[in-house]
């Protein structure tokens, strides 16, 4: 999933909070891909909307 520091940490957490069971784990890195893909996403999409108007400038000109 992440590193293996990652995974301790959460690890860690889990236990301190008193639930150690495997659902809760898959939920949390889910939960975490989840939120990795979408910031890939929003990457992606700034990205692609600077290179549409650089284009257009360069077009423009």
């Amino acid at each position: 999933m992440g590193s293996e520091l990652e995974n301790k940490i959460m690890y860690k957490t889990i236990r301190k909070d008193g639930f150690i069971n495997q659902k809760h784990r898959h939920i949390l890195q889910f939960v975490y891909l989840k939120m990795v893909l979408l910031k890939i996403h929003i990457k992606g999409i700034v990205y692609s909307f600077s290179d549409c108007r650089r284009k257009g400038l360069n077009l423009r000109d």
